[in-house]
């Protein structure tokens, strides 16, 4: 029994590795001209081809990450309450 379940583990730690390899993140700090923080802000990474989109909330430090993206061409928007929309067009991972 405990070989079996060895054998297990082995196969679903092999099966998570092989699912990671060629994946991309997409991380970064969203500020103001001034250099503070944008709190809460919308980053959205929209892929080109396809346009499946991965959203995250900036932390209150400003920082957001959108794990786990196939390697394609992206478009990020930014939205957040009180401030102008941004969006780069053309980033590839």
């Amino acid at each position: 029994m405990k070989r079996v379940l060895a054998s297990l583990g082995i196969l679903f730690g092999i099966a998570t590795l092989s699912n990671a390899q060629g994946l991309g993140e997409l991380a970064g700090s969203i500020t103001n001209p001034y250099g503070t923080a944008i709190a809460d802000a919308k980053v959205m990474a929209v892929e080109a081809g396809t346009r499946f989109e991965r959203s995250a909330i900036c932390s209150a430090a400003g920082f957001y990450a959108s794990p786990s993206l196939r390697p394609a061409q992206f478009r990020l928007n930014v939205e957040a309450i009180g401030v102008r929309s941004f969006s780069a067009a053309n980033i590839s991972l």
